[in-house]
């Protein structure tokens, strides 16, 4: 349908009368409902203002230009201009030491007198473990021994002087009778006795050849213990009046009669039956060789429950023998079975 100057003078008035919309009617025009003309006020034709600012001369529009020139670009350096660098700071070193002891603390008050130079020796953490070998550290120890111990005695031919373990088996279950001594503590395993009753009393220190002392290693490094019953000895007929008597030296000296356990001072009627890749001097056996059975640990009726209620750890078996009796509640040389002792340190390093 063409426009007519009828049809534009409606439209000139629905698109530029000034009544309020409330004030109209629907059937002043009748070619509303025709054409359905949208209603706009006044203030819908006013030009609205931007704060945008055409400074461009040209007419067309170039987006990637404009990307381009806003882009950042690198500073660029003359080849005969090298860029600054950053100064480098200083490094530092802060050691910060506390050590308890008379030594550690006489070791600290001499090291501040070096001035600059003592800052070799804190680079190095084992310049701490070298003067504690060279002049060891002082501890308060229980023991049965009297030390140090000589963990790789060779024993003379003559017998002057033979291990205390091969000699009298009572050596390994009692000792020299439990006693608080002074020593001096090397870090490497041993250690000095400085006071106590056994110095006092005049007794060697304690002799245990290579002998004695790989029998322990080798309870130590079995993989997985497997207690069995030992054949021949049974709780119900066993004679304990006989065996504690022999743990009395008779004329001709101390005699073992039975087996005795590895942890504490008692008869033993359980051993390890784990088959072992190495024998005690290290050698690899035949599997089925008789060498490769058991480590050579040996238990009593109440160390054997109490590795089945402790899960086979050793030190929580010694710990509550010890808190049960605390004189003869353990073994004289059973730290040396234990996991990380002396004589292991001592051997391995």
């Amino acid at each position: 349908m063409a426009y007519t100057p009828e049809r534009l003078s409606v439209a000139r008035r629905l698109f530029q009368r000034h009544e309020a919309p409330s004030t109209r009617k629907e059937d002043q025009f009748p070619f509303r409902k025709q054409y359905s003309f949208r209603e706009r006020t006044l203030s819908s034709l006013k030009t609205h203002s931007s704060t945008w600012i055409d400074d461009d001369e040209t007419d067309d529009y170039d987006p990637k230009q404009e990307s381009a020139s806003s882009r950042r670009k690198r500073p660029s350096h003359s080849s005969n201009i090298a860029p600054k660098k950053r100064a480098k700071i200083a490094d530092t070193l802060i050691v910060a030491m506390s050590l308890g002891s008379d030594s550690g603390k006489g070791f600290l008050s001499s090291i501040s007198d070096w001035g600059d130079d003592s800052t070799d020796l804190l680079e190095q953490p084992e310049g701490v473990d070298t003067f504690f070998k060279a002049h060891g550290e002082p501890r308060t120890l229980t023991t049965s021994l009297a030390h140090p111990v000589n963990f790789a005695h060779d024993p003379p031919d003559d017998g002057s002087s033979p291990c205390h373990w091969c000699a009298n088996f009572i050596y390994g279950l009692l000792g020299l009778g439990k006693r608080t001594v002074q020593v001096m503590d090397y870090g490497n395993g041993k250690y000095e006795e400085i006071s106590g009753e056994h110095t006092v009393a005049g007794h060697e220190p304690s002799r245990m050849c290579v002998a004695c002392a790989l029998e322990r290693i080798h309870i130590t490094q079995c993989a997985g213990h497997r207690i069995i019953p030992l054949k021949g000895y049974s709780p119900d007929t066993f004679d304990f009046g006989a065996a504690f008597k022999s743990l009395t030296p008779g004329i001709e000296g101390p005699s073992m009669i039975n087996p005795w356990c590895s942890l504490c001072p008692s008869p033993a009627f359980f051993g390890c039956s784990a088959i072992q890749p190495v024998n005690v001097y290290q050698e690899c056996v035949d599997p089925c060789s008789p060498d490769a059975v058991g480590c050579g640990l040996l238990l009593c009726e109440r160390c054997e429950a109490g590795m089945r209620e402790c899960g086979g750890e050793f030190s929580k078996v010694v710990k509550r023998n010890q808190q049960e009796d605390a004189d003869f509640g353990s073994r004289a040389d059973v730290e040396y079975i234990l996991p990380g002792n002396a004589l292991y340190r001592f051997y391995t390093g």
